[in-house]
């Protein structure tokens, strides 16, 4: 059955059928159901990124086109509409205007490509970036986004090794079988790190309680939970209670982080708006 769905779902879903079709018909049904919470939960983290990310995207292009375009043209229609009053005359206010419009108008090119790179490299270090763990520790700790994938993935890891140790049909897989069952579903080479980090933490602790999961995949707050739960009910069932916990609880918070986040980028475009403004009247003001 596995091999039948082998494109037609994403890796990490097929690994928990290819688990359950080995404990018989009752665990494949209970596999299926599995499917249907993560495949909930999955669509509900997604739609809730790329509204993030829609609102992030308008808020730059309001502000880039704020910022660059809307001075040019006003410079124009200044200098077109005062024309007869020599620059030399102009006041501060509006001579820094003009030049900075002047700025933009001869540099464009450059800027575009500085931005277009920086967007591509931020983009592609996402999943990517993993040459300087360091780096990426740091990155993963102290950067928002950065921060929130690395929580919104770590929640989604969680869940998905509930279901992969759960017991079914009298058949449960230790830690790191599970763990390497997942490390082949992993489709980005950060994942495939961090799943590693895990296995490798396992092998140091001879795979007994959860402090091999303490290596950056998930925030301190998950671990931590993680932690207690396996200490109060064990080792599948404290991965049932956390991922129960993570899926009502924590995943909003991270949400309703994501839409502080898109608030502070809405902010960020109206006020390069405003200042723009601003600065333009002050311009008019002073030429009067």
């Amino acid at each position: 059955l596995a091999d039948a769905m082998q494109g037609t779902l994403p890796e990490d879903e097929v690994a928990i059928i290819r688990v359950s079709q080995s404990s018989g018909g009752d665990a494949i049904i209970t596999a299926f159901e599995d499917l249907a919470r993560i495949s909930r939960l999955s669509d509900k983290v997604k739609n809730e990124s790329l509204g993030t990310i829609a609102v992030g995207v308008v808020a730059l292009v309001i502000a880039a086109v704020m910022s660059t375009v809307f001075p040019v043209i006003s410079a124009k229609e200044l200098q077109s509409t005062y024309s007869f009053l020599p620059f030399e005359a102009w006041g501060p206010i509006a001579r820094s205007y003009v030049g900075y419009a002047e700025f933009i108008s001869s540099s464009w090119p450059y800027l575009l490509i500085l931005c277009v790179t920086f967007f591509s490299v931020v983009v592609w270090s996402l999943p990517n970036y993993v040459q300087h763990p360091e780096v990426r520790e740091w990155l993963d700790e102290n950067v928002a986004l950065y921060r929130i994938v690395r929580d919104l993935k770590g929640a989604m890891f969680l869940s998905m090794m509930a279901t992969l140790t759960r017991k079914r049909a009298g058949v449960m897989f230790t830690l790191k079988q599970s763990l390497e069952m997942f490390l082949e579903s992993a489709r980005t080479p950060w994942l495939r790190w961090r799943v590693g980090q895990v296995i490798e933490g396992a092998d140091e602790t001879g795979a007994i309680g959860v402090s091999a999961f303490n290596t950056g995949l998930i925030s301190k707050e998950m671990f931590f939970f993680l932690e207690d739960m396996q200490k109060a009910k064990g080792f599948a069932d404290g991965f049932q209670a956390t991922a129960a916990h993570i899926e009502t609880s924590m995943l909003a918070s991270i949400i309703r982080r994501m839409s502080v986040y898109r608030w502070a980028m809405l902010m960020v475009g109206l006020s390069v708006v405003v200042y723009m403004f601003v600065w333009l009247f002050r311009v008019i003001y002073e030429m009067r």
